[in-house]
C-alpha cells in the first residue's frame, strides 16, 4: 500500500533572506513553498523551485501566487494598500497575518494610533504632511524630535532627527514624502530591548526570551539573552491582549526602549524579525517554525531556552568585490547566499551560546571576525 502525503503550500510575498530562512523550515517540516520576487537569484529563490516572477506590489502577480497556496503570508510589511485591500476582499481567510490589520501596522500612524488604543506604552508623537504643518505642530514641543515616514521606513530609512528648527536638511527631508509623518518625542534610552511573540488561533501566545540589541548606523549589530526587566510582565500581558483582541496570526517582533525605569514600544514588524534569528539555535523551536505552524493552524512546539545564554552577531557586507567566506569554529553560521557584497548589507549571522549573555556575545563577535575577510 502507498500512501499518498499532501504537502500543504505555502505562498510567501517577497524574496530575501527572511522568506529563504521560512522556504528552508518548509522544507525540513515537509511544506511545499511558493515564492513571489522579482529575480531568479533572490536567497529565498535560491532555494525554491516554485519561484514566480514577479512584484508583491501588483494585483496580477501576486494573484499568480495567492491562487496556488492554501495559505499566503509576508516577509515585510511593505505591501501596498491596493494590494492588502485586494487580498482582504478577495482572500482574507487565507492570508497571515490578517492584511487589513498588516495595513494599519504598515503605517506608523495607524501603528501609534492602534497602540494607544491597548495603552501599550510608547512615546508621545503627532503626524504631519507638510514642513510648515510641522513648523506650527512643533512650536510648543521640545527638541530634538525623530521625525519617521509613515510608510516603507526600515533601518533608519524614512528617519530623521531634528534638533534645530533651521536645519537645512530639514526641509528637504519633509518634501521627500506625499504620504505624510509622524514626529515623536526623543527617547534618552539606557538601551534597546526587543521581544517576539507567536499566535496561533485559539488564545494561545507564545513568547520567545526578551534581548537586548545593539544598532550601529541603524542597522542591528548584535543580539544577546536572555534579559530581564521589572516591567516585562506587565508589558506582556498588554501584548496578549492585543494580539487576542485583533485575533492576530503568526509571529510578531516589538522593538523598545529601556529608559531604566520603564519600557517603551519603538516600532512594531508583524512578522519574523531579525532581532529572534538567535531562535533558529537557541530555542526549542525557533521564529520561521513558529510562523509556519501558526499561519496553517498546526500545533506550536515551545518556545523555550534550551541554553543557557545565546547571542547573535549580524554579517554585514563591506562591499568588497570578492572575499574568502570561512566556517566558524563555533556556533552557527547562517548564510543568506546574496549576490552582491553590497556595503551595509545583511549578508548573514552567526548565533552562539554561553554561560551569560556577555559570554555569548563575545563568541559571537569573535567568529564573525573569522568569518568574511
Amino acid at each position: 500500500m502507498i500512501m499518498e502525503i499532501k504537502l500543504r503550500k505555502i505562498g510567501i510575498l517577497g524574496g530575501g533572506q527572511l522568506a529563504q530562512m521560512m522556504v528552508l523550515k518548509s522544507h525540513e517540516l515537509g511544506f511545499e513553498t511558493f515564492i513571489l520576487s522579482q529575480k531568479k537569484n533572490d536567497p529565498a529563490a535560491l532555494a525554491c523551485h516554485n519561484h514566480i516572477i514577479g512584484q508583491f506590489n501588483k494585483i496580477s502577480d501576486v494573484k499568480k501566487i495567492v491562487e496556488k497556496v492554501d495559505v499566503l503570508t509576508f516577509e515585510s510589511e511593505f505591501v501596498s494598500s491596493d494590494v492588502l485591500l485586494w487580498l482582504d476582499q478577495n482572500y482574507k481567510k487565507k492570508v497571515f497575518p490578517n492584511p487589513k490589520l498588516m495595513s494599519h501596522l504598515a503605517d506608523r500612524l495607524f501603528q501609534k494610533k492602534t497602540l494607544k488604543k491597548f495603552n501599550l506604552p510608547q512615546s508621545d508623537f503627532f503626524d504631519f504632511y507638510g514642513y510648515e504643518e510641522f513648523l506650527k505642530k512643533s512650536v510648543s514641543r521640545k527638541l530634538p524630535l525623530v521625525l519617521k515616514k509613515r510608510k516603507e521606513g526600515y533601518d533608519g530609512k524614512g528617519t530623521y532627527i531634528v534638533k534645530s528648527l533651521s536645519e537645512k536638511k530639514l526641509k528637504t527631508f519633509i518634501e521627500s514624502s506625499t504620504e505624510g509623518f509622524i514626529a515623536e518625542d526623543f527617547i534618552p534610552f539606557k538601551r534597546e530591548l526587543a521581544i517576539t511573540f507567536s499566535r496561533t488561533s485559539g488564545h494561545t501566545v507564545h513568547v520567545f526570551p526578551v534581548v537586548e540589541t545593539k544598532q550601529t548606523d541603524y542597522r542591528c549589530d548584535w543580539v544577546k539573552g536572555p534579559i530581564a526587566h521589572p516591567k516585562i510582565k506587565s508589558f506582556i500581558t498588554k501584548v496578549k491582549e492585543f494580539l487576542n483582541k485583533n485575533n492576530y496570526i503568526g509571529v510578531i517582533a516589538f522593538e523598545l526602549f529601556d529608559t531604566e525605569k520603564d519600557i517603551l514600544i519603538n516600532e512594531i514588524a508583524p512578522r519574523v524579525h531579525n532581532s529572534s534569528h538567535y531562535t533558529m539555535n537557541a530555542c526549542e523551536h525557533g521564529q520561521f517554525e513558529a510562523h509556519l505552524r501558526a499561519i496553517l493552524r498546526i500545533k506550536e512546539l515551545n518556545p523555550k531556552p534550551v541554553v543557557k545564554a545565546f547571542a547573535m552577531a549580524n554579517l554585514i557586507g563591506n562591499g568588497k568585490s570578492s572575499f574568502k567566506l570561512k566556517t566558524p569554529e563555533q556556533g552557527h553560521l547562517h548564510w543568506y547566499n546574496k549576490s552582491e557584497n553590497v556595503k551595509g548589507r545583511k549578508m548573514g549571522h552567526i548565533n552562539t551560546y554561553g554561560s551569560t549573555p556577555e559570554k555569548a556575545l563575545q563568541l559571537a563577535l569573535q567568529m564573525r571576525e573569522k568569518v568574511m575577510s
